[in-house]
C-alpha cells in the first residue's frame, strides 16, 4: 500500500519538476523477473527507478538503516532489505535471489553515487546475483540528476532503458575472468545508454 502511494508521488513529482522523458520502455516486457542496473549520481535514482518499473522494486539498504524499528518497517514495506557495505554477506545474497523471486531487483554496479557524474569502476555484484539467481541483467542511463543534461528543450530529466542480457549467456561463468569481462561488459551497455540520451537531438 505504502509503496503504491510513494509510487504516484515520484511519477507526478519527476513529470511535473523534471519533465522526466523514458525511453526503451519496451524492454522492460520480458516474462522473468530482472536486475536493473542504471548509473548512480543521486539518492533520487532510487525513487525515479521505482517510478518506472511496472512491479514492486527490491534494493539494498545499509543495515544501520534497520535498527531502529519504525525505519526497518517503512523500508521493508518500500522493498529494501539490509546489508553490510564493508562487507556483503551470505545472507544479504540470499535476500538478494529471495528478492528476485518476488520482482526486479534494483542494484548500481558501481556501488555508489558518482560526485562528477561520470561512470565508476564497475563491481562484480550484479553479474554474480544474475549469475547465481540465473536472471537477466537490464542495463539503465540516466540524465539528468548530477549529470548535466542539455540537449532535450524542457526536459530536465531522461532515462534510457537498454535491451535485457544474461551475463552468463554472453560469457563463459567457467572461464577465470568471467566476472571482470561480464562487469565491463555492463559497464559498457550502462555507458552506450547514457550516450543515446545525450546524443537526443
Amino acid at each position: 500500500m505504502l509503496y503504491s502511494i510513494l509510487k504516484i508521488i515520484s511519477k507526478i513529482y519527476f513529470k511535473i519538476f523534471y519533465n522526466l522523458k523514458v525511453f526503451g520502455y519496451e524492454n522492460l516486457n520480458i516474462a522473468t523477473n530482472f536486475i536493473v542496473s542504471p548509473n548512480h549520481t543521486h539518492w533520487l535514482d532510487i525513487p525515479l527507478i521505482g517510478s518506472i518499473l511496472p512491479k514492486k522494486m527490491y534494493s539494498f539498504a545499509k543495515k544501520e538503516l534497520f535498527e531502529n524499528k519504525l525505519t526497518s518497517l517503512i523500508l521493508r514495506s518500500l522493498g529494501g532489505f539490509p546489508v553490510d557495505r564493508g562487507a556483503v554477506s551470505k545472507t544479504s545474497i540470499e535476500n538478494a535471489i529471495e528478492a528476485l523471486k518476488k520482482g526486479p531487483l534494483l542494484l548500481f554496479p558501481e556501488g555508489t553515487r558518482s560526485r562528477t557524474g561520470e561512470l565508476l569502476k564497475g563491481k562484480r555484484g550484479a553479474i554474480y546475483i544474475a549469475t547465481v539467481a540465473k536472471v537477466p541483467i537490464i542495463p539503465v542511463g540516466i540524465v539528468g540528476l548530477g549529470r548535466k543534461f542539455i540537449h532535450v528543450k524542457r526536459t530536465k530529466l531522461a532515462v534510457y532503458i537498454g535491451k535485457p542480457f544474461y551475463p552468463y549467456e554472453v560469457f563463459d561463468p567457467n572461464e577465470k575472468d568471467y566476472y571482470e569481462k561480464a562487469t565491463n561488459y555492463l559497464m559498457e551497455q550502462i555507458k552506450e545508454c547514457i550516450e543515446k540520451l545525450e546524443h537526443l537531438p
